[in-house]
């Protein structure tokens, strides 16, 4: 199987997908609001103080407070100055940008933490013999009273290649705090370049990376030789002078594909997807597939493809919270064992954390997942004007009733002129049924805008109950 890393420079839009065998699994955007904060480190001053929240606001020099929880015994004091950075997951827009004090660096075999004290591993180092390895080269980070995480790679890895590291990244956090220590103002002091960024992302174990901008290329190849990511990576330039790099590609079909509400399966089925606030609703519907076959082995085979879609799909569109599979019903105890066992091994796949819950009763397949930042559908779409986001409109007939009712109510305050309203003309239809009898009724179609002028002059007094 093969992976490409996409890096798309477009306009002022950074985009990274990550594709296996041409069809998109990740993708992740480096520019704009949605990711302002990835690995972004801040000297910011202490405004406000909330002891009972345990947390304080931080002025970053962005305009807004950020937000900070605090962890120490000792809260900091009004109009201190100190290094914070930023989540990696904002993902909403209205709340306040959220900061922390526990800042980490990001290596390709180690993550160095700030104060931890500890020493970590990747869940994926299972091995005893392994940790104990490792264990002895975080000794002169937990000297000076910091941490370290060892991530997957450094398994594999020389111990001078992670000593460099180490060595690299302590030399970083060496300048910061020369920073804090000296500095009196607010604002950014240390941002993430693209190859740390994407190690943070984890979206680096691939088997080539492609990109259209001249600055990535020439960073991303000296990081290959750096050894900051895989030698073995190779690295192309892609030239857009005749086609655009994500139409080489075909990103941006897959992409509208994911948003839509149906998501079509091989076999003839699809899924259903609706969206709640922290629920995510996926529905199978087999189509034709069930028909003429036998149906528990059949029924069971929508379900495998209609999980295999639905990890796929939850992994694209950074989907986290509670993840509900709503499958057609097995009587096979064994066949719903097989589905979670299907679940179980693409959530390993998954960099985001992701626990399978099972089966219910009722035949829902039920997950969490942790998405590291915005979902996909926040980023590319926004609410209707029309419906507010709801997805329903009132019915012309409701519509009609209601701006009848506020005739009324104007007639009872003594306005008694003919009434004028612009309107749909499925509503103009609906207030010419109501309305006979009561008004006579003159539509003017208005070609440019679409509409219908109505003219509603009265004829009979009591509208509202009918005599």
């Amino acid at each position: 199987m093969k992976s490409i890393l996409i890096i798309d420079k477009f306009l002022t839009e950074t985009r990274c997908a990550r594709l296996e065998d041409a069809n998109l699994i990740e993708l992740r955007w480096l520019t704009g609001q949605s990711d302002l904060c990835i690995g972004t480190i801040y000297l910011g001053r202490i405004r406000t103080v909330e002891t009972s929240l345990k947390a304080a606001f931080v002025d970053i020099g962005i305009g807004k407070n950020a937000f900070m929880p605090v962890f120490r015994e000792k809260m900091p004091k009004n109009g201190s100055y100190l290094l914070v950075q930023g989540y990696a997951n904002q993902s909403n827009e209205d709340k306040a940008f959220r900061v922390t004090e526990r800042i980490q660096l990001t290596g390709r075999y180690v993550v160095w933490q700030r104060e931890s004290k500890q020493v970590g591993y990747s869940t994926k180092i299972n091995h005893r013999e392994d940790r104990e390895r490792l264990r002895p080269l975080a000794n002169p980070v937990l000297e000076k009273g910091h941490g370290l995480i060892f991530r997957t790679e450094s398994v594999s890895a020389s111990e001078k290649d992670i000593k460099l590291e180490i060595e690299r990244l302590s030399a970083i956090w060496n300048k910061l705090s020369q920073i804090e220590k000296g500095q009196n103002h607010t604002g950014i002091v240390y941002e993430y370049d693209i190859i740390e960024k994407l190690s943070r992302l984890r979206m680096l174990s691939v088997d080539a990376v492609i990109t259209n901008n001249d600055s990535y290329y020439i960073q991303i190849n000296k990081a290959r030789d750096e050894k900051r990511i895989n030698p073995d990576v190779k690295v192309e330039y892609f030239d857009s002078k005749e086609c655009l790099l994500s139409d080489k590609y075909g990103i941006d079909i897959q992409i509208q594909r994911a948003l839509q509400r149906n998501l079509w399966l091989d076999c003839g089925g699809y899924l259903t997807v609706d969206y709640c606030e922290a629920l995510t609703l996926y529905d199978v519907n087999s189509g034709k597939r069930i028909k003429n076959e036998d149906a528990e082995s059949a029924t069971l085979a929508v379900n495998l493809e209609a999980v295999q879609k639905m990890m796929a799909h939850i992994r694209l569109c950074d989907i986290g919270g509670m993840i509900v599979l709503d499958m057609i019903n097995m009587k096979d105890t064994k066949h719903c064992e097989e589905v979670i066992h299907e679940a179980r091994l693409l959530a390993k796949k998954d960099s985001a954390k992701t626990d399978v819950l099972g089966v219910s009763n009722l035949g829902l397949l039920e997950l969490t997942r942790k998405r590291s930042g915005k979902q996909l559908r926040d980023i590319m779409l926004g609410k209707c004007m029309c419906c507010n986001g709801s997805g329903v409109m009132q019915t012309p007939e409701a519509e009609a009733i209601t701006l009848l009712r506020c005739l009324k109510r104007e007639e009872l305050a003594g306005i008694t002129d003919e009434h004028v309203i612009s309107c749909s003309e499925p509503v103009s239809k609906a207030i010419s049924n109501l309305c006979a009898g009561f008004y006579r009724v003159d539509c003017e179609p208005q070609k440019r805008r679409n509409t219908v002028v109505v003219r509603l002059q009265h004829i009979k007094k009591d509208l509202v109950e009918g005599n």
